[in-house]
């Protein structure tokens, strides 16, 4: 499972560029997941929007936080409106996952869907544990 992401763990002290990381979760994915020539015909566009999605919501949480904290001095905060729009990130988030889940069981046998899962989970394990120890914002390349 490692090999494929040794390139993370050498080299340059950068985060990769996110084409770059989403090429190399693409592999590991599709081959995690045994993909035939047709399911990564399929499954990639969708993938690949899906990841550029994901992206923009989590930098709109990013934006969000980092108001958050900016106003945190105020003591006029209005917390019931801050936890709705929190929510509503988190929503917009679900439903693009539940989204995604159906444009993939569309394309996928469920046990390659099941693979495709698993492999994703696994991924995001590689990634959390070689940020262990590091500042955020660094990544080893």
């Amino acid at each position: 499972m490692c090999i494929s992401f040794a390139g993370f763990a050498q080299g340059k002290k950068h985060f990769p560029k996110l084409e770059e990381l989403q090429e190399r979760k693409w592999k590991y994915l599709s081959e995690q997941a045994q993909f035939s020539a047709n399911d990564i015909q399929a499954v990639w566009p969708l993938f690949k929007d899906f990841e550029n999605k994901m992206w923009e919501i989590h930098d709109k949480k990013r934006i969000f936080f980092q108001s958050v904290h900016e106003m945190e001095s105020d003591s006029k905060i209005n917390f019931k409106t801050l936890n709705d729009q929190y929510i509503e990130l988190e929503t917009n988030e679900l439903k693009l996952i539940i989204n995604y889940h159906k444009m993939l069981s569309k394309s996928l046998s469920a046990p390659s869907l099941f693979k495709y899962y698993r492999a994703e989970k696994e991924f995001k394990n590689f990634l959390l544990q070689s940020f262990k120890g590091r500042k955020m914002g660094h990544f080893n390349n």
